[in-house]
């Protein structure tokens, strides 16, 4: 099992100093399906780099590197900061496209996993990502990303179901 460090709200995903890459800011919310944000929600995220390679697979990359499991604050919200991912060539099949693997957990409610595939001209904000929007794309859902100071930009919004 490969490392995953706990971070903050607000985070930084790589571990290398200057990760190669075009800069990418993923911003949201993580809400119960009755709409109330949910505090200390963990969003286990993981990517491969610019080149495709995930950490713990290439030697030159540092274990862990884009690898951590975020902690939403009071707010239910999350802010971090990683690169547009790769296209990764041995996961999936031939053109899966390049995406960002999360699984959103929080006491209480049942875990969302997804991959998230930042998509640069979708227009707008998507709508929430509950398990429906998973099931109708295949597990791949794609994410508008817009310019941003320092790179890309997008906006998530995850729904967790109660558990029954």
């Amino acid at each position: 099992m490969q490392p995953r460090p706990v971070l903050p709200w607000r985070s930084t995903l790589s571990t290398r100093y200057r990760e190669p890459g075009t800069p990418l800011r993923l911003v949201g919310v993580v809400r119960g399906s009755g709409g109330e944000p949910l505090s200390g929600a963990e969003l286990d995220l993981w990517q491969p780099d610019r080149a495709g390679c995930y950490s713990g697979y290439s030697h030159e990359i540092p274990a862990g590197n884009l690898r951590g499991a975020v902690i939403t604050c009071a707010g239910g919200r999350f802010d971090v900061t990683t690169v547009m991912p790769g296209t990764c060539e041995f996961v999936g099949s031939p053109g899966d496209p390049a995406h960002l693997n999360v699984i959103v957990r929080a006491r209480g409610h049942r875990e969302l996993a997804t991959r998230l595939v930042p998509l640069p001209g979708l227009p707008g904000i998507g709508a929430p990502i509950g398990a429906g929007a998973v099931d109708r794309h295949r597990g791949r859902v794609p994410l508008a990303v817009r310019p941003g100071r320092t790179g890309l930009e997008c906006w998530c919004e995850f729904v967790l179901p109660s558990q029954a």
